[in-house]
């Protein structure tokens, strides 16, 4: 693989080196392959000499490709320095509309990783205007990435109308991992008010991770799968059966804290006060509210369920008023 990505990278350059301009073709080169090969992006963007970027749009260039190529890879953002350094020079009247656009779309982005959700609104938004209706793979990013504030901010509804538009683009251009993922959260967030759109969705995007092979896909699928059978039709039995296994199998895609909670409130909901225990004994000491909030919510339930009536209540109570 590494053979066949320097192959490419040389034919790119050699192609670009033709061209001219105020850019380096090796820049050109590296940006053509971020899509598919973010991690080799990275390395690359890190091994381009310094003095290389002492002409033309090379450093503002470069800033943008570091940004987009760690955002790719999962590398997360610890400052806004880089983007600050591109959007600077792109978000200006006559500036490349690609790049402008693209400057504006990842400074949305670092915000959103550095924890700055209306900063990260306002830029999504400026991307937005300025996307050419024809750059449809951009079009349907920045709906993803709005809608993802939206859920964050758990206001499902507004996350699904872009969701939708998101899941359309991508199904138009064919992409599979943005179907494949827009179906993911498109099942989580109908899962809160319309139980047939997210069964539909979450079991559209397991078949799409069964025919990718993708098991990393797959788990988180499962998983969502006994969250609505949990939320939407109360058949704990069948949510219970399927977070034993997803424990079990100790996988790494899905959140295990929120395995044992919701298995804990399934069994408690059956009436299986021993095996609520067990995936209660399971669950760490609180780090957060949230972890505050399962913990004494499942501690309260098993005692009510035990016959300590009071002692389980005054738990309960305690643990939605950390909710509110």
């Amino acid at each position: 693989m590494r053979r066949i990505l320097w192959y490419i990278l040389a034919i790119v350059v050699a192609v670009a080196s033709c061209t001219g301009g105020k850019v380096s073709p090796r820049l050109v080169a590296i940006d053509s392959l971020i899509a598919t090969a973010p991690d080799s992006a990275c390395a690359l963007l890190a091994a381009v000499p310094a003095d290389s970027l002492a002409y033309g749009d090379n450093r503002p260039y470069h800033a943008l490709l570091t940004t987009i190529a760690d955002y790719k890879a999962y590398r997360p953002a610890t400052s806004d320095s880089a983007i600050s350094i591109a959007l600077e020079h792109y978000d200006r009247s006559g500036a490349d509309p690609d790049k402008r656009m693209r400057s504006l779309l990842y400074r949305g982005c670092v915000a959103t990783e550095l924890g700055n959700d209306t900063l990260a609104m306002r830029y999504y938004k400026l991307a937005q205007q300025r996307c050419p209706a024809s750059d449809l793979y951009h079009q349907g990013y920045i709906h993803f990435r709005i809608a993802q504030l939206y859920r964050k901010c758990i206001e499902n509804k507004r996350a699904v109308a872009h969701l939708k538009k998101a899941h359309g683009i991508f199904e138009r251009i064919g992409n599979r991992h943005y179907l494949m993922e827009t179906s993911r959260v498109l099942g989580e967030a109908y899962t809160t008010y319309n139980g047939d759109s997210a069964f539909y969705y979450i079991n559209k995007g397991i078949r799409m991770a069964q025919e990718a092979n993708d098991s990393s896909y797959l788990n988180v699928g499962r998983y969502d799968l006994s969250n609505y059978y949990y939320m939407c039709r109360k058949d704990y039995r069948t949510a219970a059966d399927i977070l034993k296994q997803l424990i079990d199998e100790s996988l790494s895609s899905i959140d295990p804290e929120s395995a044992y909670y919701f298995a804990c409130l399934s069994l408690v909901n059956l009436g299986k006060t021993d095996s609520a225990k067990i995936y209660f004994g399971m669950m760490h000491s609180p780090q957060t509210p949230l972890d505050s909030l399962r913990y004494l919510e499942c501690e309260g339930k098993i005692k009510k369920l035990e016959g300590d009536y009071n002692g389980g209540d005054e738990q309960v109570n305690k643990s939605y008023a950390i909710g509110d």
